[in-house]
């Protein structure tokens, strides 16, 4: 029979990353013939010990695997948006989401711009219980302001962490929090609120299981 006693320790490398070491004991003999049988065992053992280490690097190499989401690093690309909010005392639903949304089309439309992205999405936490619904569309230029409507600039140049989503809204909560998760990992900070690219219109699509969405979460 062959016994090793061995373990395996993690230890932080970078604050991306985390190395592996594993370390084995081999019990041996006075007798010849067993401590070369040992020996040549040893052997074997290290090699399939480098074998699954390897192949545990390839695996946890990859972000998907590590966090679940393809979790991309991006730079922030300039771009004029119009934007509105509400505030409300409950979560808001879909439809209440699309009205801000259609308020901001017809603005669009009324001052001859053109659409240049997919609606984007921010709901947070207010006072009181309440939430605060944000709504923003890019757009090809500067429009006036009208009311609750107004003109938001996105500064290109800075990081932005990008996944996408397919599924309802708890596989977009699942998401985020493995966002927030690569946030900490790597020791990172949140410069301005996190949005949703909403790709597929929830009005059109009522199974929520073929949903497409964007999240994009800045980073410093």
């Amino acid at each position: 029979n062959f016994i090793a006693f061995s373990s395996l320790t993690p230890y932080g490398a970078n604050p991306d990353s985390t190395r592996l070491l594993w370390e084995a004991k081999i019990p041996t003999s006075y007798n010849p013939f067993k401590r070369v049988r040992a020996y040549l065992k040893a052997r074997k053992f290290e090699a399939d010990i480098k074998s699954l280490m390897t192949t545990m690097q390839q695996h946890y190499s990859r972000i998907d695997n590590v966090y679940g989401f393809d979790i991309q690093k991006a730079s922030v690309v300039d771009s004029t948006l119009v934007s509105t909010f509400e505030i409300s005392a409950s979560n808001p639903g879909i439809e209440k989401v699309y009205a801000l949304i259609d308020q901001l089309k017809r603005h669009v439309a009324m001052n001859g711009a053109v659409e240049k992205g997919h609606p984007m999405l921010n709901i947070s936490p207010y006072k009181e219980g309440q939430y605060i619904t944000r709504v923003a569309i890019p757009v090809d230029k500067i429009l006036p302001t009208s009311g609750n409507i107004t003109y938001k600039w996105m500064l290109g140049g800075g990081n932005i962490l990008i996944t996408e989503v397919k599924g309802g809204q708890l596989q977009i909560n699942k998401a985020f929090e493995e966002i927030e998760n690569y946030v900490i990992d790597h020791r990172r900070a949140a410069p301005a609120i996190p949005f949703l690219s909403l790709v597929t219109d929830r009005r059109l699509e009522p199974d929520s299981t073929k949903w497409v969405t964007k999240i994009y979460y800045p980073v410093m």
